[in-house]
């Protein structure tokens, strides 16, 4: 859990008052349809979006920023399907939804009534707060006295239709495709493409860009990137009080967890291999494994040691020459450099 300065800072300009602080959370962070851990608590505010266990770090991060204890639940839940479809980004088919849902890795299930699919199932993670509840539902805590569900990544949106740019301004994208295959050369069975028409693909991009810059200062001069694309806009929840209990059906509470288990966080791994035959016998000589929140906005850097002078004027050997007072760029650095581990 990352309790940083930044959300320090914003749990005491919430007043440490957990509506306030749920209501923010809610009406400030964009729902994503993946599933685990991804971001952690401070990417999820840098970005102001997130799935909903990494809307649930940031809850619970700025709660216990707050002196109020809280816990991550994983459950099954039922939501109506015309809910999901709005909350997944404005679907119209309750099919793209529940394929949206599942594309990001949250096992999830279509129920049926009279035919139709009218609610999703689906695995999910929410929050549990230790607020004083009673007799102010949370409006003001001083001691903890009830365990209160929450769930800040469930929201609805308004949205607001863009410009017709692909109804008016059409693109040829079949003539497009035609065009580069007919000109370049295609390799099926090696996998390779040469010889694509380049300035083709450039003349026609900035074309259409032209065309649809004249479209948008015929339409509407002065319009604005949402007023081009459209808008998606959270419901605010400006809730005075905390409810009783999550918005849609709770199906089974599962585990309850005062840090998410290595099972609901993504990872990134990294090894290195000595030589061809340590690779083909999967016997590295580093593994690195990471949960990403703990890296998320991070960068890496693997540097490399030379254990002798002999091994330093090897690896300088590859490195092109610089200017006196100019920095080797990454760049310039050979495309492979096998050869330097072995």
């Amino acid at each position: 859990m990352q309790i940083t300065p930044e959300l320090e800072a914003l749990a005491q300009e919430l007043e440490h008052n957990p509506v306030k602080i749920y209501n923010w959370v809610h009406d400030n962070i964009q729902f994503i349809p993946t599933n685990g851990s991804i971001q952690g608590s401070q990417l999820t505010l840098e970005t102001k979006s997130g799935n909903a266990t990494d809307t649930a770090n940031l809850l619970i991060a700025r709660r216990r920023a707050s002196g109020i204890h809280a816990r991550y639940v994983y459950g099954t839940v039922q939501i109506p399907i015309e809910k999901v479809m709005n909350w997944v980004g404005g679907v119209t088919v309750p099919e793209a939804a529940i394929q949206l849902l599942g594309q990001g890795g949250i096992p999830t299930a279509g129920l049926t009534q009279g035919g139709q699919i009218a609610f999703v199932k689906m695995e999910h993670v929410w929050v549990e707060a230790y607020v004083d509840f009673f007799p102010s539902r949370g409006a003001k805590h001083i001691t903890g006295d009830t365990w209160i569900p929450m769930d800040a990544s469930f929201k609805q949106y308004e949205f607001t239709e863009g410009l017709d740019i692909q109804g008016n301004v059409p693109f040829d994208a079949e003539g497009f495709a035609e065009h580069i295959t007919n000109t370049a050369q295609i390799n099926e069975e090696e996998g390779w493409v040469s010889g694509i028409d380049q300035t083709f693909m450039e003349t026609t991009v900035e074309n259409y860009q032209t065309q649809i810059e004249a479209y948008i200062t015929q339409t509407n001069p002065d319009a604005t990137v949402g007023e081009v694309l459209g808008t998606q806009t959270i419901r605010a929840t400006n809730r005075p009080v905390l409810a009783t209990g999550l918005p849609y059906s709770l199906i089974a509470r599962g585990a309850t967890f005062k840090e998410l288990p290595s099972s609901l966080r993504h990872h990134f791994k990294f090894s290195l291999y000595a030589s061809e035959m340590d690779r083909i016998l999967d016997e590295p000589a580093l593994n690195l494994s990471i949960s990403l929140p703990a890296i998320a906005g991070k960068r890496l850097t693997l540097s490399f040691e030379p254990a002798a002078d002999s091994d330093r004027q090897v690896i300088e050997s590859y490195l092109p020459e610089m200017p006196e007072g100019q920095e080797l760029d990454p760049n310039d650095l050979p495309t492979s450099r096998s050869r330097l581990f072995n």
